[in-house]
């Protein structure tokens, strides 16, 4: 589970960076990139090149959002699947920069909508992390698992979308069949990952959906805990509103108004 001050940021997928020499297509400006593309491909540019880091053409189209390069390449035969040397592929990448028309071409021709990169991370853990609705419910018609878990932490979309408030993701993966109720190795739920990182909106959206308001982690701590110490005012009274158990005691001992700051551990205690 993640420190509030880590709430806001998601890493992007593992790109690799050319060399001045070493891509045959750098796509900073769409209409220039599709230019350049159709023009490397009339010289013979064989459609699925890559640099010595295995990031293609087709890869650089999509960060750079030119749909007419990649219509390109896709038709002369470039691989809609090529991961890089991180296994990332075409479709991570239009999932984290929100490239929704891109993404439907890039399943349409062949992408896996569940294709991983080397950390485990999916192309759903990318647009439900960056907030893209759209692509995480193309990814699901697609025929993407709802609630892929990362390796070694269990992780599932859901959790990306809970501490980073996307309530729109959060509803549709729920409406897919994700458990709202998905438990890390730690035992984190969503709502504590909306909790730690003070998003109201999207533990209401989780509680609606079904999740457990005195779910527990491995250490004890419900969502309500996690509110407290990390000083979440109004996720805490969200969760109090909704039946969360004041008495409620961690592996410490500690009950969510022992952990609250005195601000709020006066709210509780009025409540």
């Amino acid at each position: 589970m993640q420190h509030p001050r880590d709430c806001k940021f998601h890493a992007a997928p593992a790109l690799a960076a050319p060399g001045p020499s070493d891509q045959p297509c750098v796509c900073s400006c769409p209409s220039r990139c599709a230019e350049r593309v159709r023009a490397l491909l009339q010289q013979g540019v064989p459609p699925g090149s890559a640099n010595s880091k295995g990031s293609s053409a087709l890869s650089h189209a999509v960060l750079g959002g030119s749909l007419d390069a990649v219509a390109a390449l896709l038709a002369a035969g470039a691989p809609a699947a090529a991961a890089n040397h991180n296994g990332v592929s075409p479709l991570h990448i239009a999932a984290w920069k929100g490239r929704a028309a891109i993404a439907r071409a890039l399943l349409d021709a062949g992408a896996g909508a569940a294709a991983a990169d080397r950390s485990g991370r999916q192309p759903l853990h990318e647009a439900a992390a960056a907030g893209h609705a759209d692509i995480v419910e193309a990814l699901l018609a697609a025929g993407a698992p709802p609630a892929p878990t990362l390796p070694g932490t269990g992780t599932t979309p859901l959790h990306f979308a809970a501490q980073q408030g996307h309530t729109a993701c959060i509803l549709a993966l729920a409406q897919a069949g994700a458990d709202v109720a998905a438990r890390e190795h730690g035992g984190s739920s969503p709502l504590h990952h909306a909790a730690v990182c003070g998003q109201a909106a999207a533990a209401a959206t989780l509680l609606q959906a079904g999740a457990h308001v005195d779910a527990c982690t491995a250490a004890g701590s419900t969502p309500l805990h996690c509110a407290c110490r990390y000083r979440q005012h109004t996720v805490a009274l969200l969760l109090v509103a909704q039946g969360a158990a004041l008495e409620a005691r961690d592996a410490t001992g500690n009950t969510p108004v022992d952990l609250a700051p005195p601000e709020l551990r006066a709210a509780l205690l009025a409540l």
